[in-house]
């Protein structure tokens, strides 16, 4: 029994610590699921631009990392639709 108490409180832990790292995520991510919507939602260029500016000004991507999705959420953008997702330069500044 005190086995089965320990392995129970273990998991009861386990998953509080689960779901507020998972809420964590979420929320320093967000901006991952606005560029999402402003792309495949085919938002007008000024919305576009915000989304990406906030994707860009998060801190947990690399700036080779930023360089490379500007320049392909740029690219597939074009590709798609015939114009760039956002003409603003987002890496400068």
């Amino acid at each position: 029994p005190a086995l089965l108490l320990a392995a129970l409180a273990f998991v009861v832990a386990q998953m509080a610590v689960n779901d507020t790292v998972t809420r964590e995520f979420d929320r320093r991510l967000a901006v991952n699921s606005a560029l999402l919507v402003a792309y495949s939602e085919h938002h007008a260029e000024p919305q576009r631009c915000a989304a990406l500016r906030a994707w860009v000004a998060t801190p947990f991507f690399l700036p080779g990392y930023r360089a490379l999705m500007v320049d392909g959420v740029n690219g597939s953008y074009q590709d798609h639709y015939g114009e760039l997702f956002c003409s603003a330069d987002m890496l400068s500044g």
